[in-house]
């Protein structure tokens, strides 16, 4: 058996290296065999290969390939002939599944052109000029709190404030209420230290794990697995789990008694949601998750 791994990993490494259709551009000996070039980098580095890149291309040039799969621009035209309007390319499931593995159905981790297409349009309607400039008195209020609490609790040279905290429960509270029509008092945690933020940056931790060991992913996002066993295969996971379940309590109250987001005085993205051709519970989780990151 032993043996026959091994024969595989070098049968593996030598096709990458001298038949694969990338073999032409050029890059480090070991991105080319093994996607363990990329891993080294984001785990054991710590996200060091955006820096390791600008490197990359000094030696190598423009393009560079920076895994078996996978190449690298660095200048302007690639973009626009890869996201330009009405291009034909497919987003790469395997980054995309991996980037939001809790939200695979999602305006972000569609792979599916047309299914993206219409999960985009779902949400358009929410996000235009009008609609923004309508619950622009909510973003007011929110922040007009934070600068509230700002005065009373850090106005003198002594006291110190994590302002990145502070921006992530203003959006945090923002964001729930122009989602469910109700927010989660992030602003009013001592310190801004609310367990939502806990738990999302906590999630965020874990990026670079699952990236590379995706393989876990559907274990660990098995709804009947304990949390404690959970903890086992990865420690920060604990953080991504307090908000699964926390989503699913929030979803699963507006999906028994839709008429609780009538009486809020604002639209919310999920009155719209349900209003229009109404989505599966799992797809209004996985929004919600995507609109948190995205904040």
């Amino acid at each position: 058996l032993v043996y026959g791994v091994l024969l595989y990993i070098g049968a593996a490494a030598f096709y990458r290296y001298f038949f694969h259709p990338l073999r032409h551009y050029p890059g480090p000996f070991m991105a080319a065999i093994t996607q363990g070039y990329q891993a080294y980098y984001n785990i054991i580095k710590i996200g060091g290969l955006v820096y390791q890149l600008d490197k990359l291309h000094e030696i190598y040039g423009p393009v560079v390939r920076i895994g078996p799969n996978t190449l690298h621009f660095n200048y302007r035209e690639a973009y626009h002939d890869i996201y330009t309007y009405g291009s034909t390319l497919v987003k790469d499931r395997e980054f995309y599944h991996r980037l939001v593995p809790y939200a695979t159905e999602s305006s972000v981790g569609f792979v599916d052109p047309a299914l993206a297409k219409t999960r985009r349009s779902n949400l358009a309607p929410m996000f235009s000029r009008q609609a923004v400039a309508a619950v622009e008195h909510l973003v007011q209020q929110k922040v007009d709190k934070l600068l509230r609490i700002l005065q009373e609790h850090h106005n003198s040279l002594e006291s110190s404030v994590d302002m990145g905290a502070a921006c992530r429960s203003l959006t945090m509270d923002v964001i729930t209420s122009y989602c469910f029509g109700e927010f989660v008092d992030t602003l009013d945690a001592p310190g801004f230290d609310h367990p939502f933020n806990q738990s999302l940056m906590s999630s965020f931790r874990i990026f670079w794990d699952l990236q590379h060991f995706y393989s876990l992913v559907p274990i660990l996002l098995a709804n009947h697995l304990p949390r404690k066993l959970a903890m086992l295969f990865l420690p920060l996971f604990g953080g991504y789990i307090d908000l699964k379940f926390a989503f699913e309590n929030q979803v699963d109250d507006i999906l028994r008694d839709p008429r609780k987001l009538s009486s809020v005085d604002h639209d919310t993205i999920y009155r719209h949601l349900l209003d229009e051709e109404p989505l599966p519970r799992e797809a209004l989780i996985q929004e919600v998750f995507v609109l948190m990151s995205a904040g």
